[in-house]
Parts: C-alpha cells; structure tokens; sequence
C-alpha cells in the first residue's frame, strides 16, 4: 500500500471520530460525466472505506450503507498516531509476545531437567543451618 493509501485512511478516520456519525455520498449522487476523475477519486474513498471496514476501524451501523462509525479499534489507531505508526506497534508487541513465549519455553525446559536441583539445594542449606544452629 501507498504511503497516501495510509494518509487518506488516516484522514478519513480523524472525519469520522470528529464526528458524530459520518455520511459519505454514495455512487449515485455523483455526475461523473461532468468530473471524469471523480470517478477515481470515489472508487479510491470507497476503496478506502472498504478496506477500514474489513479492518474493523469503522462500522456501518445500521442498515443505511452511507452511515459511518468509527470503532475503538479505529479509535486506538488515531490514538498512536495513524495506520502505518498502529501497525508498527502492533509489530513490537507480537515481537515481544515471541520473545516472551520463547523464553517461558526455556525456562520450563530448564525447570525439567532439573527438577530435583531445588529440593538438593535445600536440604544442604537445611543441614548447614541445623549445624549452626548447634555450635
């Protein structure tokens, strides 16, 4: 995707969450005889819609196709500061999650193979105090 697919998208969310409920035109209300490339520029905002709307940034609320919502998904994406930046950060944290899950993994594998270590070292320690405590 372009880099003014993600501004236009951008764009498109900051409208809807500054308003209440959001009303785009739909293809009929347009003369596209008079305006060639308003063509373009309505199959590229429905593009954009289409795809905010399967990315569950926006939602359609009722039965009426030219109403827009935004949802907190869409919400948190304003929130770190637009779509490339909310993909970036959703990058970091599944990285972290690996790295996380990676390391209980070996934790659990060092916990396995010595499971007996703990109780050994234990008990020296309980036999070392029990001399102290005597002498």
């Amino acid at each position: 995707m372009t880099e003014k697919f993600y501004s236009d998208l951008d764009i498109l969310l900051e409208e809807i969450s500054k308003s209440n409920g959001y009303f785009f035109e739909n293809e009929s209300k347009y003369n596209f005889e008079n305006d060639p490339d308003g063509l373009d520029s309505f199959q590229l905002k429905m593009g954009i819609i289409n795809y905010a709307l399967s990315q569950n940034l926006i939602r359609q609320p009722f039965t009426n196709e030219t109403l827009l919502q935004i949802t907190p998904t869409g919400l948190n994406v304003l929130k770190h500061g637009g779509w490339r930046e909310y993909l970036n950060y959703k990058d970091k944290i599944e990285k972290r999650d690996n790295k996380q899950s990676e390391l209980n993994l070996k934790i659990s594998e060092f916990q396995i193979k010595t499971k007996w270590l703990p109780l050994i070292l234990s008990i020296i320690s309980l036999i070392f105090s029990l001399i102290a405590l005597f002498k």
